[in-house]
């Protein structure tokens, strides 16, 4: 199954994403990369599911359902710091109170366990957002057994 995961780099972020029920990408001075992210974007459906991850302590939080498609020439500077783009509604199944560090994951992820390094599993970096990450049912089942509150 396919999973979008987003990075954030301060819990605040999370939290006002929480708050606001929508999460968005930074726009970056790079008109390239903008134009990239905003190719990628365009094809996530609504239902499609998500999860956020806290860079700054390394940890997942949050997972959430699409409740929108990302909106393609939106900017919003009223929910974070600065201006952000491709935003999109969400439906969280969690909330930041609850998080998983990176290396408790990996010992908790059947992938993980079988082998499979989890930054091949769960793609974080900033270059791979809206591109997703294959995972497995059962590494979202615990995931989500973990997360959801």
């Amino acid at each position: 199954m396919k999973l979008y995961a987003f990075a954030s780099e301060s819990l605040t972020n999370v939290w006002a994403g929480i708050g606001a029920q929508m999460w968005a990408v930074p726009e970056l001075p790079n008109q390239q990369t903008n134009a990239g992210r905003r190719g990628k974007a365009a094809k996530i459906s609504v239902g499609a599911l998500g999860i956020l991850y806290c860079s700054v302590d390394k940890t997942f939080t949050s997972p959430f359902v699409f409740h929108s498609r990302p909106d393609l020439d939106e900017v919003v500077e009223h929910v974070w710091t600065g201006r952000w783009i491709l935003p999109f509604g969400i439906r969280s199944l969690g909330n930041p109170h609850a998080r998983l560090a990176w290396e408790e994951a990996k010992a908790m992820l059947p992938s993980c366990k079988a082998g499979k390094p989890l930054h091949n599993l769960i793609h974080v970096q900033p270059l791979t957002v809206f591109a997703g990450s294959e995972i497995e049912w059962a590494d979202w089942e615990v995931l989500i057994g973990r997360l959801a509150n």
